[in-house]
């Protein structure tokens, strides 16, 4: 719901999806001066994607073709959702399918991720945004996507692995990297920091969040699928992709939880 005065700097959620994207976005929700767009991806990423390749009249108005994306999507939003509101938050998460990654500029990952492109598209869109994310172990990703939509766990490591390339090429931007075992096991703490890290008060309202279902088809959510990681396929991922994936862990001061029978495949 953003305006003219703060279109271009809203508080912005990106990773992985079934990583508590939800219960946060709830959270947010309850504060008293921020509204929320929930999940925008589609919407900004398909937006910058026709402006980038539309011969516009007005494209000689912009310096660069990422400043004429930027532009289109801060004015769509503008008129799509108008709103007074102090601030606004979104959760551009997950990975942009419904677009031809091919035509993009930039450097793109072994996947054909238009890695730059992505970058360089939030950062003109929102250049004043405060980002931040949200992980979870990848196991608990892989199993809770796969539990509840039946994709194969081949393609969700594959946008796993992508996701974390991305992640790692903005950790500079993150204004905080939170933890979803924290967000379950300590939530007035770490709502708190999170709250404080984007300069904002702590609403004790957000816990409210936790009152109710945030899982995917009104299930409770699911601290952990440990217990469940041993019965997983062999993750589809390169030597390249599990060394970013620890790499990312490893730079958060986190260690990195892997089932036995394929803690092989991450001995980074």
């Amino acid at each position: 719901m953003p305006n003219a005065r703060n279109a271009g700097a809203p508080l912005t959620l990106v990773g992985i999806g079934r990583s508590g994207t939800s219960l946060l976005e709830f959270c947010f929700r309850a504060h008293p001066n921020i509204q929320s767009l929930g999940e925008t991806s589609g919407l900004i990423f398909g937006t910058a994607s026709g402006a980038h390749s539309t011969l516009i009249p007005c494209a000689k108005f912009f310096k660069t073709p990422y400043d004429l994306d930027g532009h289109a999507v801060r004015q769509l939003l503008i008129a799509l959702e108008p709103s007074g509101s102090e601030m606004w938050f979104h959760k551009p998460i997950g990975i942009p399918k419904l677009i031809s990654w091919w035509q993009l500029p930039g450097e793109k990952t072994r996947h054909g991720f238009p890695i730059e492109w992505y970058g360089k598209v939030l950062d003109a869109a929102f250049p004043q945004g405060k980002y931040f994310t949200c992980l979870r172990n990848p196991w608990d990703v892989v199993l809770s996507w796969h539990r509840f939509t039946g994709w194969s766990q081949a393609d969700l490591w594959r946008d796993v692995a992508i996701s974390y390339t991305m992640l790692r090429s903005r950790l500079d931007r993150f204004k905080i990297v939170l933890f979803f075992d924290d967000l379950i096991e300590r939530p007035t703490k770490t709502l708190g920091t999170v709250f404080a890290a984007l300069d904002l008060p702590m609403v004790y309202g957000a816990l409210t969040a936790y009152d109710e279902p945030r899982s995917m088809n009104g299930n409770k959510i699911m601290a952990s699928h440990k217990e469940e990681w041993a019965s997983c396929e062999a993750p589809n991922v390169s030597d390249e992709d599990a060394a970013e994936i620890v790499a990312v862990w490893q730079q958060m001061r986190r260690s990195f939880e892997s089932p036995e029978r394929y803690r092989g495949v991450f001995r980074f």
